[in-house]
């Protein structure tokens, strides 16, 4: 609901992929063989309904589930929350004259 507005789960979509990743990774011990949040997000422009710039409270969000997740202290450099930090920094320095 958060990055679409809406509460529907589109089939297919990333909503749907990211709980059927997080059912299966529950479910499995060995972290090789564990579906990875890259593995979801590939192609993920193509499964969007819609396109908007990331701004300070996505970073936020998304820093905050890396570190729920995740069980560390700080993010992963390189990572999902880094690159929408670095994502926010670029809209910010377009949306500035």
């Amino acid at each position: 609901r958060r990055v679409t507005g809406s509460n529907v789960v589109i089939p297919g979509g990333l909503a749907d992929s990211a709980q059927t990743a997080a059912a299966y990774n529950k479910g499995t011990r060995r972290d090789e063989a564990k579906i990875r949040i890259s593995e979801v997000l590939t192609g993920a422009t193509l499964k969007l309904p819609a396109d908007r710039a990331a701004n300070r409270h996505d970073a936020e969000w998304v820093m905050d589930a890396e570190l729920r997740t995740g069980g560390k202290k700080a993010a992963h450099p390189g990572g999902v929350a880094a690159s929408v930090a670095a994502a926010v920094r670029l809209n910010e320095g377009v949306a500035s004259p």
